[in-house]
């Protein structure tokens, strides 16, 4: 199932109604969601990565805003951290690991620095 709301608010309520064949509907519980800070989505590109491959993280940022990146491995060691700085919009940052990253399974995490740049979810980063 997937919705995209064009226009949330700054706090928003959604619920699903589930129908059944005979036409009897149950709702599921009602899930509240915050906006907090600017709408922010990153994407690591190829993922999967091979360790002969340029890794890059793209990000559509809102507003100009300063992040943290940090690369961890799955005993929660920061493998490569970084801060970057977005331009409102598109942005794209090539993040040097072939020799530093062994096949495994990362975490990217984006912490944001300013007041207003909110934290990003983590994106697992597959290297084969």
């Amino acid at each position: 199932y997937l919705f995209i709301d064009e226009h949330p608010g700054d706090r928003n309520q959604y619920r699903l109604k589930q129908v059944d064949n005979d036409g009897s509907y149950v709702y599921s519980h009602t899930v509240t969601l915050s906006k907090n800070g600017p709408d922010v989505f990153a994407q690591a590109s190829p993922n999967p990565v091979t360790q002969s491959d340029n890794l890059y993280l793209n990000l559509t940022s809102g507003n100009m805003e300063e992040y943290q990146l940090t690369i961890t491995d799955v005993t929660g060691k920061t493998v490569f951290s970084q801060t970057i700085s977005t331009e409102s919009g598109e942005n794209r940052f090539e993040i040097p690991f072939r020799k530093n990253f062994p096949k495994g399974v990362y975490t990217i995490r984006l912490i944001g620095l300013n007041e207003n740049a909110g934290d990003h979810h983590p994106i697992k980063l597959m290297v084969e």
